[in-house]
């Protein structure tokens, strides 16, 4: 099983790519990004918002989106949340299930500010 979000055009990312960018960083902030994943969304998030090719992509999309530098923090307080209720009824924490619902109950305006 795969630990990313996986980037091909389907319903949910058709023309959003912010969607999935912001899927993937989740992932990252919850460290379930691999590294290959980690290099595909850093080059895409460098070059779609004009930042240099050494720029840490994390940092870029919290600027770009002012998301607040305790964003990954309170990622990684939901997973663990999320991680210890699942396993209270002996169901397997799935981060490629989390991370949609995180972005969909949390950056949706900023989904729609963009246009997208």
């Amino acid at each position: 099983m795969s630990s990313e979000v996986d980037p091909q055009p389907r319903d949910r990312y058709e023309g959003r790519p912010l969607l999935i960018l912001l899927e993937n960083f989740v992932l990252a902030c919850i460290g379930a990004l691999s590294a290959e994943a980690t290099e595909r969304v850093a080059d895409l998030t460098r070059r779609g918002f004009g930042a240099p090719p050494d720029a840490d992509w994390m940092d870029v999309l919290r600027t770009q989106l002012d998301l607040g530098p305790g964003i990954c923090d309170s990622i990684r307080a939901r997973w663990q949340a999320a991680v210890a209720q699942l396993q209270q009824t002996g169901q397997p924490a799935e981060p490629v299930a989390f991370a949609p619902g995180i972005v969909d109950a949390n950056f949706a305006p900023l989904i729609d500010r963009a246009g997208e």
